[in-house]
């Protein structure tokens, strides 16, 4: 109707933008690989039956070590072959119970007003979320205190649901590190707890077949590297 008032001198720098960004993002796609699919390496098939073990006798369970192992990457793929397993991935800032509730009803689709209420309430609607059938999958739980750690604990108390806590090596000293005995109903809840450090020979022989690397100095290189804190996942980034 010739009544259009845009001034598209407005845009045109940042459609040019866009399109410089795509061609950008085309050629960076020519020079890096995208990494493989998640692979049932020997450390993952382990983290994995640990992980249906707890879901189906409803026990609570703790597994912790080394970064770049594969724990968390193994979690998401049982949550994506198995029904109402739920991961909350724990922040430096989830530092109390509060917090750490917060985090978890998030994680398992409770938001808007039912999170804003006290931890009473939060610790209420999450109980009332899962159920005996559910895994509630607790990652990077080293961010948070004993107290949240003891309110968890509470969770699987009340649903009688599997519930499992993945960290670092600052994890178990959170957990088992009292000597007073206070946190004796927490301990006595700890069904299995196995601590894993760094790959397998396997895992980063299987890492290597899933990056195409054949045997080698580059795979030999790689197997360095792999046992280096960070694990397979320094090696991928190399």
């Amino acid at each position: 109707a010739g009544k259009y008032e845009g001034r598209a001198e407005n845009f045109i720098p940042k459609i040019r933008n866009w399109l410089d960004e795509q061609k950008e993002k085309a050629e960076v796609g020519t020079i890096v690989p995208e990494d493989p699919p998640h692979f049932w390496s020997e450390t993952a098939m382990r983290v994995r039956q640990t992980l249906i073990l707890l879901k189906h006798t409803r026990r609570m369970g703790m597994i912790y070590g080394g970064a770049g192992v594969g724990k968390t990457l193994t979690a998401r793929a049982v949550q994506e072959t198995h029904n109402e397993v739920f991961i909350a991935t724990l922040k430096a800032i989830d530092s109390n119970a509060r917090s750490t509730l917060q985090r978890i009803a998030s994680e398992i689709g409770i938001t808007g007003n039912n999170q804003e209420h006290y931890s009473r309430r939060i610790f209420q609607n999450i109980c009332s979320r899962l159920t005996s059938n559910s895994l509630l999958i607790v990652d990077e739980a080293q961010h948070t205190d004993i107290k949240a750690i003891d309110a968890i604990r509470a969770i699987h108390d009340d649903v009688g649901c599997g519930l499992v806590l993945i960290g670092n090596n600052p994890l178990h000293r959170i957990v088992f590190g009292d000597a007073s005995g206070q946190l004796a109903q927490l301990h006595s809840r700890i069904a299995i707890c196995i601590q894993i450090d760094r790959p397998t020979d396997k895992d980063i022989t299987e890492l290597c077949h899933q990056w195409k690397v054949p045997p080698g100095k580059a795979a030999d290189e790689i197997r360095v590297i792999a046992r280096e804190p960070g694990g397979l996942r320094s090696a991928s980034n190399c």
